[in-house]
Order: structure tokens, then C-alpha cells, then sequence
């Protein structure tokens, strides 16, 4: 139920930032607001932050709800944070809460860029592990992020390493070649869109076989104007 609840996203976007987007932008907050529907039937609301976090970090937040009609079928209470450099988004603590239907699952992972180890709390049970190779780490939530900062031109790829879900994957950013107009309650946007695969994973998601594509505003800013998972 949760991949059809997040399947399409329409933006509702109330960004305070300016043009040409950079890291200083993202420290004085920015806020987007979105609709989740399945089959064109709106079915919660999502929300993306981010701001300063002290002289050296940002803080990222997701939050997703099911509306009340849709959690009297599937209820659903996903929160996630996200802490990061501000020279590099390389994550120091990714924290996921997820209720579902009643079933909280907490996962939190704090990693030493300086000795290159990453500390997994999932209830009871604690996992430390070093990663290779040297940092910067990103993860599902700060990637959406710093790909607005990159050059998203037609046919461009870029690679990163991701930590996610207690492993470590080499990703690609692939930006398509052609250019759409979304309409969406925020206004219309002429958009580019972006596709981030983990090399052994797929996309950003646990199941093999689901995709995530991202359509960024072409301009300055990139807004993430729809993500939506397939």
C-alpha cells in the first residue's frame, strides 16, 4: 500500500529561497508541500524541509500522512531526518520512523566521516560497521537535494555513494534528454526530469523493480516539482 500511496506527487511549493540556488539558500529554510495520489486520487499530504543546523550541517526533513479516508483502509505516518555537511550534503545521521497501519519501524544511522563508520540502531539491535569508500555519503532524502545544486543539462549523469538501509551503493543520476510542462497547483513548470539508480538495488526504494523519477523546475532553483515512484 505505501508504494501506491506515494506513487504521483503534485506540488504545492513555498519556497523561500533565491536565484542562483546555492548552499546558503537551503540554510535559510525552504519548505515544499505536496498532494500524494494513486490513480489521480488524492490520498495524503508530504512534506519536505530543509535548513541550517549550526555553522556546519542542514537538516532534512520528510513527512508523509495518509488522509482520513485513506487510514480507514491504510493508515500511514512516515517521518525521516536527514543530518548533512553543508559543504558536501555527506550525511552524519539518517533517522526513519515509519507507522504503518499501526507498526512503527524505527531505523537510525549516525556515520564518523573522520574514521569512516557508521553506526546502525534498529530496536534492539546495533550495527557498526566502516564504510569505503571515503566520504561524502549521501542518502535517499539528501540526494533529491543536492542534485538542484549539480548541472541537470540534457543527457548528464552523475554518481554518487549512498548509504541506505544499512548498505552502501554506488548511484547514477541520469537526467533525461527531453523537457515537459507540469501543471500543478502551484503554477506551471517547464521541468527536466531525473532518474537516481543504486547499482545492485535499483531505485531508491527496497523493491528491486520500482523506479523514482524526479522532475526538477529547469531553472536556477530546480524545485522538485513532482517525484513520483513507478
Amino acid at each position: 500500500m505505501r508504494r501506491m500511496l506515494i506513487a504521483v506527487a503534485v506540488a504545492w511549493l513555498t519556497a523561500a529561497v533565491a536565484t542562483p540556488l546555492d548552499v546558503r539558500d537551503f540554510s535559510r529554510g525552504e519548505t515544499l508541500d505536496y498532494d500524494l495520489s494513486w490513480l489521480g486520487v488524492v490520498g495524503g499530504t508530504m512534506r519536505l524541509t530543509i535548513e541550517g543546523n549550526g555553522p556546519e550541517r542542514l537538516h532534512i526533513t520528510s513527512s508523509a500522512v495518509s488522509d482520513p479516508s485513506l487510514s480507514r483502509i491504510y493508515s500511514v505516518r512516515d517521518e525521516i531526518e536527514s543530518f548533512v555537511t553543508r559543504d558536501s550534503f555527506s550525511t552524519l545521521r539518517y533517522e526513519k520512523t515509519l507507522n504503518e497501519n499501526g507498526k512503527t519501524k524505527e531505523d537510525d544511522t549516525t556515520i564518523d566521516p573522520i574514521s569512516r563508520t557508521a553506526t546502525r540502531v534498529r530496536g534492539s539491535k546495533n550495527k557498526v560497521f566502516h564504510i569505503d569508500p571515503a566520504p561524502p555519503y549521501l542518502d535517499p532524502l539528501s540526494v533529491v537535494y543536492r542534485l538542484r545544486m549539480l548541472d541537470l543539462a540534457p543527457d548528464r549523469v552523475h554518481t554518487f555513494t549512498v548509504y541506505a538501509d544499512g548498505n552502501v551503493y554506488d548511484m547514477t543520476a541520469t537526467v533525461h534528454s527531453a523537457r515537459e510542462t507540469l501543471k500543478t497547483e502551484a503554477g506551471t513548470f517547464t521541468c527536466v526530469s531525473v532518474e537516481p539508480k543504486m547499482k545492485g538495488r535499483g531505485g531508491l526504494f527496497r523493491e528491486d523493480n520500482s523506479r523514482l523519477i524526479i522532475w526538477y523546475s529547469d531553472d536556477a532553483l530546480h524545485l522538485p516539482v513532482r517525484p513520483r515512484r513507478t
